[in-house]
C-alpha cells in the first residue's frame, strides 16, 4: 500500500521434492501497511550434527554442540524440524556413555534422499598390529588371551586394508575369525582395534516414519511399529525383543551387524508383518538356550536376502537355523566375492526348513555352508525351488 517498495517471493526454482513442505502465507503486520511474507516452512535445509552425552551433557545449559552437548536423545531430537530436505543429513551423535539413552518416538518426513542418522560411538577393547592374516582371519600372537570377542567388531585402522569393519565370529588367544571375507586382506603393515558398543538405547527401539539410519548403536530391544519402513543398520548390535515370542525387527538393510537372543522364536522374525525385503550382509545371528528358530521368514511378501558371509548359529539347541513358511515367502542367498564368501548355517536340528508354500531360491552356485546340523535341509514336497546349494 501507499506506493511503497514491492517485495516478491520467487518459487520458480524450488526443487519439486519440496512440494508440500514449504508453505508461505501473506500476513498484515500489527501496525504496518501492505503485506509481508511469513514462512511456515518446517524443514531442515542444511546438514548438521547434534551432539549428546548421557554422562556429561545437559539439556538445560547444553546447546547440542560438540563442546556443549545435550544429555538426552529426546532433547536432541526435539531440535530437529519435522521435515528433512532432499540431500540433507541430520546426524544425532550419541557419545559413548555408562548411562543408556532412552528411546522416544522418532518420525520425520524425509524428501528424496533426506536422512536422519543416529550415530553411536565404540569403546576400544584391544588394539595392535597384525602379524598375518588370511581372507577370513587375523593373527596377532597372544593378543587376545582368554577373552571371548565373538559378536564384537574388528576395525582395520591403518596400513593395508584400512577402513574395513567385520563382526568377529570366534577367536583364540592368537587369532580372530570374521564373518565374511576381507575385501583387502590385512598384512603386517595393518593396525586394528577390537571394539564394543559404547552407545546403547534402553527400552524398545521402534522407529516411525522417515529414512532412518543407525550406525554403531546397540539396541537391546528392537521391535515392530504400526508403520513398517525400511531402515539401515550399519555395524549395530541388536538383541532380543521378547523372552518367548522372539524378535520382530524393523525391515531394512543390516550390514556388519551382530544379533543375539535367548528368546524362543528367533533373532529375527517377521511373523506375517513387515512385507518387503530384508537384507543381511556380513552379519552374525547367534542364539542360546532352548530355541525354536534363528531366522523365521513367515508370511506372504517377505523376501530375505542373506549374503556376504553371514553366520546363522543355533547354538546347538535351535530346531531350525532358517525357516521359510507360507506362500510367497522367499529366501535368496548369494555371494559376491568368490567361493569364500559363503553364508554359514550351523548348530541346528535342521539348517534350512521350507514349508507351506515358502521358497528358497538359489542359482547354480553353492552359497551356504552347513555344519553341526542334524539335517542340513528339508522341505515339504513341492513347496520349494532350489538349485545347487
Amino acid at each position: 500500500g501507499g506506493g511503497g517498495a514491492s517485495t516478491f517471493l520467487d518459487l520458480t526454482d524450488t526443487p519439486s521434492s519440496y512440494s508440500g513442505y514449504a508453505k508461505y502465507s501473506p500476513m498484515v503486520k500489527d501496525d504496518e501497511t501492505g503485506l509481508a511474507w511469513q514462512s511456515f516452512a518446517d524443514m531442515e535445509l542444511e546438514s548438521r550434527t547434534i551432539y549428546v552425552d548421557a554422562d556429561n551433557g545437559s539439556d538445560t545449559t547444553g546447546d547440542g554442540s560438540e563442546s556443549n552437548p545435550f544429555q538426552t536423545y529426546e532433547k536432541a531430537l526435539s531440535t530437529v524440524r519435522n521435515a528433512i530436505a532432499d540431500g540433507v543429513t541430520i546426524t544425532i551423535f550419541l557419545k559413548a556413555a555408562t548411562n543408556p539413552y532412552t528411546w522416544v518416538d522418532t518420525s520425520r518426513l524425509c524428501a528424496g534422499s533426506g536422512l536422519l542418522k543416529i550415530q553411536g560411538e565404540m569403546n576400544v577393547l584391544v588394539s595392535g598390529t597384525v602379524d598375518s592374516a588370511t581372507n577370513t582371519t587375523l593373527t596377532d600372537t597372544g593378543a587376545f588371551g582368554t577373552n571371548d570377542y565373538s559378536g564384537k567388531l574388528i576395525h582395520i585402522t591403518g596400513g593395508t586394508g584400512a577402513g574395513q569393519w567385520r563382526v568377529i565370529d570366534s577367536n583364540t588367544a592368537d587369532q580372530v575369525t570374521v564373518c565374511g571375507v576381507w575385501e583387502t586382506t590385512p598384512d603386517s603393515t595393518s593396525t586394528y582395534e577390537i571394539v564394543d558398543w559404547g552407545t546403547e538405547f534402553s527400552g524398545t527401539v521402534q522407529p516411525g516414519n522417515g529414512r532412518i539410519e543407525f550406525e554403531l548403536v546397540k539396541m537391546p530391544k528392537c521391535g515392530p511399529t504400526a508403520v513398517r519402513l525400511d531402515i539401515t543398520c550399519d555395524r549395530c548390535s541388536l538383541e532380543q525383543y521378547a523372552p518367548v515370542d522372539g524378535s520382530e525387527y524393523i525391515r531394512g538393510i543390516f550390514d556388519t551387524c551382530s544379533f543375539y537372543t535367548s528368546a524362543q522364536q528367533g533373532c529375527f522374525r517377521t511373523d506375517g508383518k513387515g512385507v518387503g525385503t530384508y537384507v543381511f550382509r556380513r552379519c552374525r545371528l547367534k542364539m542360546s538356550g532352548i530355541n525354536y528358530v534363528v531366522v523365521y521368514a513367515k508370511g506372504a511378501g517377505h523376501y530375505f536376502l542373506i549374503e556376504r558371509g553371514t553366520v546363522i548359529d543355533g547354538g546347538g539347541a535351535a530346531s531350525y537355523g532358517i525357516k521359510v513358511a507360507l506362500a510367497h515367502a522367499r529366501l535368496f542367498c548369494q555371494q559376491t566375492n568368490g567361493v569364500w564368501d559363503k553364508n554359514t548355517i550351523r548348530n541346528n536340528s535342521v539348517g534350512l526348513r521350507v514349508e507351506a508354500g515358502g521358497k528358497a531360491t538359489f542359482t547354480g552356485t553353492t552359497y551356504n555352508t552347513y555344519s553341526g546340523n542334524s539335517t542340513d535341509r528339508e522341505a515339504d514336497t513341492g513347496t520349494y525351488s532350489w538349485y545347487a546349494n
